[in-house]
């Protein structure tokens, strides 16, 4: 059995082992065999949780977690990917956890916002996950009526009475 040493993360080392063979009668054979050891560094796996459906104004909590088969210790990083325009501020970018509030949406709109959390363990691996929050618009928006300007009509004239699709 052969142990090999320790080798530093993403680095390579050439082991060569000089083999003498006797055969107890005098004969001798020498050989080399050469091993090329490689550490390669294991990417972190990473679990940023279930996918959410909550509503419009309310506090929501993420969670990350990870495994590093290295056991490397992990740095955490979160950040927003959707395309969405509504506003939202994570309260920490970085660490497991983070929280933000969800925005007011236009309409009777379905928001849904996608955050990645990502896991670094200094040595060149990086994993990541996202986790889908989809947030569902119950605000009762009242109806907005525009004022019509007041308007003149002759007796006995056909009257037209402008309204746009915007009038209410």
């Amino acid at each position: 059995a052969i142990t090999m040493p320790n080798i530093p993360k993403n680095e390579t080392v050439y082991i060569t082992l000089k083999v003498t063979v006797t055969d107890g009668y005098g004969g001798i054979v020498n050989d080399t065999l050469d091993i090329l050891v490689n550490n390669v560094n294991a990417i972190p796996q990473v679990n940023a949780g279930n996918d959410q459906n909550v509503l419009e104004q309310v506090s929501v909590n993420l969670s990350c977690s990870a495994v590093d088969s290295d056991n490397d210790t992990l740095v955490y990083t979160w950040k927003r990917v959707d395309s969405r325009k509504e506003n939202i501020n994570l309260s920490n970018t970085s660490g497991q956890s983070t929280s933000f509030t969800t925005p007011v949406l236009q309409g009777n709109a379905v928001g849904n916002f996608e955050f990645e959390c990502s896991a670094n363990d200094g040595f060149g691996g990086v994993g990541k996950d996202t986790v889908e929050t989809k947030v569902i618009n119950t605000t009762n928006k009242a109806p907005v009526a525009n004022i019509i300007p007041d308007q003149i009509a002759m007796l006995g004239q056909e009257f037209t009475l402008p309204v746009s699709r915007y009038a209410f």
